[in-house]
């Protein structure tokens, strides 16, 4: 889905304009280009869509580089499934629109790095702990054992948590109560006097609810009052109503989005998770109250496997037919029995 949207054509332009050696595949394009340089696309393609994974241990959306980088040195090397499950599981222990190619930096840059090193070029042994290190000049801090405890027994791959909705991590919950109301109640715009969000922590109204009317569709995958509005004004928290610019200007909407209240509830202050209290008071006086403790995708609330492969086929239908569609499931399903990689990359090209 990521391939489809506009502003991932700029990067995608950007390399094809290098057109390296042909290693490894770019997704729903018709190109094959050096491994390091694909990683880079397709991670940046991969957090496009603000609906990736998500570490509960602070924050992070290893699955967009983890996978590119996986996949793109299996194909050059022409490894079996089992080494790109491997790879995405040692990526996991580690832990304006120019945030969607974050990821795709971080997978360039790990390859590129590896490959130099591979090559004999080296670095400062102490480059984390050392007098001048990165623990000392980034963090602050004088002990660097924190970034080993754990290692090679709580692997980070375990604490990947999976959003349904394209929209940040904080919002995902408030959605899902509100969708439950609207259903319930068959809420319409005109019955909505003011909708109060709790959430854990202080930043939330910053991070998440100061933006009423966006203005690109990062703002809009930001904005928790316009997210909530499109679900009672649209029904929908689909992708496409956070792409289209008609709808950050719809009156309806925005009007909606103006009684979206964020706040910091001292009752959920410190607790795991990204829940919320949700209040929603109507113009006939009715008070609809819920709380989520756990936010949908959440290891304590964890998606089931058939809502992950729905939620697959959603995004795939822009760019797959249903029959490549779900080869790729299927593919996917048995990658430790596959023995050459290119026989999933290759269902990751353009159709014909």
């Amino acid at each position: 889905m990521g391939s489809t949207l506009g502003h991932c054509d700029i990067i995608y332009d950007f390399i094809k304009g290098f057109a390296g050696q042909p290693e490894a595949t770019v997704v729903n394009r018709p190109l094959k280009t050096w491994v390091h340089d694909a990683a880079f696309v397709n991670a940046t393609f991969g957090h496009a869509c603000e609906i990736d994974d998500h570490m509960d241990t602070g924050g992070g959306h290893p699955g967009a580089y983890s996978t590119a980088v996986s996949l793109a040195l299996a194909e050059k090397e022409r490894a079996n499934g089992k080494a790109v499950i491997a790879g995405t599981t040692e990526y996991g222990m580690s832990g304006g629109e120019v945030k969607r190619m974050h990821s795709g930096l971080a997978a360039r840059a790990g390859i590129q790095s590896a490959m130099l090193a591979k090559a004999g070029l080296t670095g400062p042994l102490t480059i984390f702990e050392g007098k001048y290190g990165m623990v000392r000049m980034l963090a602050r801090k004088d002990d660097p054992t924190p970034l080993i405890e754990g290692f090679g027994e709580d692997f980070g791959i375990l604490h990947v948590e999976f959003k349904y909705h394209p929209v940040n991590i904080s919002i995902q919950s408030p959605i899902n109560l509100l969708t439950e109301l609207v259903q319930f109640h068959d809420l319409k715009p005109a019955d909505i006097e003011r909708i109060d969000v709790g959430c854990r922590a202080e930043h939330s109204k910053t991070h998440v609810g100061a933006i009423y009317e966006p203005q690109d569709v990062l703002g809009a995958q930001f904005s928790m009052p316009f997210s909530l509005a499109i679900r009672i004004a649209k029904r929908s928290n689909d992708l496409k109503l956070y792409t289209d610019p008609s709808v950050w200007k719809d009156p309806e909407v925005l009007a909606l989005a103006h009684r979206v209240f964020v706040y910091a509830d001292p009752l959920l202050k410190g607790a795991k998770g990204l829940g919320v209290r949700l209040k929603v008071t109507l113009k006939d006086g009715r008070v609809l109250e819920k709380e989520e403790k756990f936010q949908k995708g959440n290891l304590q609330n964890p998606l089931t496997p058939a809502e992950l492969t729905d939620k697959y086929r959603g995004l795939a239908s822009s760019v797959f037919s249903p029959e490549r569609t779900e080869k790729v499931i299927s593919a996917v399903r048995r990658l430790d029995e596959i023995e050459d990689i290119t026989e999933l990359t290759r269902l990751l090209t353009p159709e014909k």
